[in-house]
């Protein structure tokens, strides 16, 4: 996944460990605030959620603005998605979610309702999963991420007619 990186994935992540620690050396914490959470979007844009799990952490402990907070607290919940932690992933999520309502967020609150939805059918919740892509729906409803996130909970379901429908609208 290393698309948003332009393929130079060593590179990126190198000038953004640079920037950190320029940021550090400055004193500056809501420059390190910022680099280090550009580092974390690097990491997980990389697939190297393993790494981007302390930094997310590190930048949420800090109580970052509500907007970035919140950013910061979907990300946290994906990456712990992606190393297979998926019960803590989901305190994460939850505030991502809240906090995008709370400042009205149409947008990312469809994004973030969608991977609630994508962690909960990894749990096996598939009908929890459907109702929070409905809900992201409902803010979006040509949103193809949750189109197809719905459409493959649905055939995690069992439920073959309407998943593949749905799954065929994505085209």
């Amino acid at each position: 996944k290393e698309s948003g990186l332009l393929g130079r994935t060593d590179e990126a992540l190198a000038v953004y460990e640079r920037g950190l620690r320029m940021a550090r050396e400055s004193g500056n914490q809501r420059l390190i605030d910022f680099m280090e959470g550009n580092l974390a979007g690097g990491l997980m844009t990389a697939g190297q959620y393993a790494r981007a799990i302390p930094a997310l952490e590190a930048v949420i402990a800090r109580k970052p603005e509500p907007s970035i907070a919140g950013y910061r607290y979907n990300q946290l919940g994906t990456a712990l998605a992606r190393v297979g932690r998926l019960s803590e992933a989901i305190g994460p999520s939850s505030e991502g979610v809240r906090i995008a309502r709370e400042l009205k967020q149409t947008d990312e609150l469809a994004n973030r309702l969608d991977n609630r939805a994508w962690i909960l059918s990894l749990l096996g919740r598939l009908d929890e999963a459907i109702g929070y892509t409905d809900r992201a729906l409902a803010l979006n409803p040509d949103f193809p991420d949750a189109l197809w996130n719905k459409a493959f909970t649905l055939l995690l379901k069992g439920d073959f007619p309407a998943g593949w429908e749905l799954a065929e609208q994505r085209w």
